[in-house]
C-alpha cells in the first residue's frame, strides 16, 4: 500500500520550501522573474519526486498502464 504519509510529508516540506525561497527573495530584492522561475522549479521537481515516491511503491492504489512505447 503506498505510504501517502510519506508522500504528503515530501510534498509539504517541499512546498514549505518553496514559500521560504519567495520571502528570502522579497527580503533581497531579487527579480520577479528570478523569484517565480526558482519557486516554479522547487515546485515541479517536488511534484516529480512525489510521484516518483508513488511509482515505487509495490501496490500503488492507481493501476499503472504501459506507455504506448513500451506496448510496442
Amino acid at each position: 500500500m503506498p505510504d501517502y504519509q510519506h508522500m504528503y510529508h515530501h510534498l509539504f516540506h517541499s512546498a514549505t520550501d518553496a514559500l521560504q525561497l519567495l520571502q528570502e527573495a522579497q527580503q533581497q530584492a531579487w527579480t520577479q522573474q528570478r523569484i517565480l522561475t526558482h519557486a516554479i522549479a522547487r515546485l515541479e521537481r517536488a511534484q516529480q519526486e512525489t510521484e516518483e515516491l508513488y511509482l515505487q511503491e509495490e501496490d500503488p492504489l492507481i493501476p499503472l498502464t504501459p506507455s504506448p512505447q513500451e506496448e510496442e
